[in-house]
């Protein structure tokens, strides 16, 4: 770890979020716990790195991602699929966002109507999302402590003058997504494939096609401008006089 304080290392250039980082460790003793800190290293990388500005909207890769980085520091942590509701205030009246919940009237059934972020397992839980860079200004993820011996209402995050209500689901059905998310990257990649071969098929006869004339136009200049015994072109030819 850096020889420095937790919010040197922690800055994300976000100033109020920054404060709220700041309150998070200070106030709840999380700066002297080497497993918070280190998930927060972790975490900062991946800021710098711009993975999580690009990662938005991405719950349950950025969350499976995350959990990832952090066994490689024997850190557990859990998947959780819940529902999320942002109220803004930042707004008048206040905007409210909701991810996650079922929406009976959606017009598409394939779409999946979830919300994935991850607990860790630490001696006091975090929760961790990961994608919803910016949904609030000036909020580039959220991290807060889970409610103790939460069932239902996980955490109620108050950040930049947005509320962050997370409620876990009562079944899970991240095993599908997963196998979704696998189902959909096979079918995209087939589609750049096929695509690709007809591409490659369009260019193939395009190059023969203009093969082809431009044997032609070499083959009409040479009987024009320079055979001259051919019947029908010049008497003499118009280059070698």
């Amino acid at each position: 770890m850096k020889n420095s304080t937790p919010m040197e290392n922690y800055k994300s250039g976000f100033d109020t979020f920054d404060s709220y980082l700041e309150n998070l460790l200070l106030e709840n003793g999380l700066d002297e716990d080497e497993k918070i800190k280190w998930i927060f290293e972790v975490i900062n990388d991946m800021m710098l790195s711009g993975t999580i500005k690009n990662g938005v909207g991405y719950c349950l890769a950025m969350s499976d991602l995350l959990q990832k980085l952090l066994e490689f520091n024997n850190i557990e942590s859990e998947l959780v699929e819940c529902s999320l509701a942002i109220v803004d205030s930042n707004f008048s009246p206040p905007n409210l966002t909701m991810v996650g919940y079922e929406n009976k009237s959606q017009i598409l059934d394939n779409t999946m109507q979830n919300h994935v972020v991850l607990i860790t397992k630490t001696k006091i839980p975090l929760i961790i999302d990961l994608s919803v860079f910016c949904m609030v200004k000036n909020v580039p993820y959220v991290i807060g402590i889970v409610k103790e011996n939460q069932s239902i209402k996980l955490a109620s995050l108050v950040i930049n003058n947005a509320v962050f209500k997370y409620s876990k689901k009562p079944t899970s059905s991240i095993p599908y997504l997963h196998q979704q998310s696998i189902t959909n990257r096979i079918e995209l990649d087939n589609k750049i494939t096929n695509n690709f071969i007809r591409i490659q098929k369009l260019i193939a006869v395009l190059f023969v096609i203009s093969s082809v004339n431009l044997l032609r136009g070499s083959f009409d200049f040479y009987q024009k401008y320079i055979n001259t015994s051919n019947g029908f072109g010049p008497v003499k030819s118009v280059i070698a006089k």
